[in-house]
């Protein structure tokens, strides 16, 4: 059975960072707009072995007219984002414990015309 799991949803299009929920992983790619994602850690509890991870549409740099945000101490990111709790013993996504206050204060958004150039580097290994 799923249950409902607490998130918070930046939108760098509108400049509003909102409470959110989803059930199952469908909504999720629904609540963020994009159909495939890539997750960076935000944090990292050790003593609970849980934290929070930022999900971002993994096609967020190829996308025209698209807009930043900054979350601080973690990097700028294009498109949509989406705040998840996890727990690292499972694997399992959970409520994130931040707030949408505390998610503002760690958010800026870049002004229009800010832009990251998509690159890839390769490693020869030997």
């Amino acid at each position: 059975m799923d249950t409902m799991k607490k998130v918070v949803v930046i939108d760098p299009v509108l400049e509003t960072i909102f409470g959110a929920s989803y059930r199952n992983y469908k909504e999720l790619y629904a609540l963020g707009g994009f159909s495939m994602f890539t997750c960076s850690m935000v944090d990292y509890n050790e003593d609970t072995n849980t934290g929070n991870d930022l999900f971002i549409d993994d096609e967020g740099l190829l996308k025209t007219n698209q807009k930043y945000f900054t979350f601080a101490g973690v990097g700028t990111f294009a498109g949509v984002g989406i705040l998840i709790g996890s727990d690292h013993a499972t694997g399992d996504s959970i409520d994130t414990l931040w707030t949408v206050r505390q998610v503002r204060r760690a958010v800026s958004f870049e002004p229009n015309g800010y832009r990251i150039e998509p690159s890839m580097t390769f490693h020869v290994i030997e």
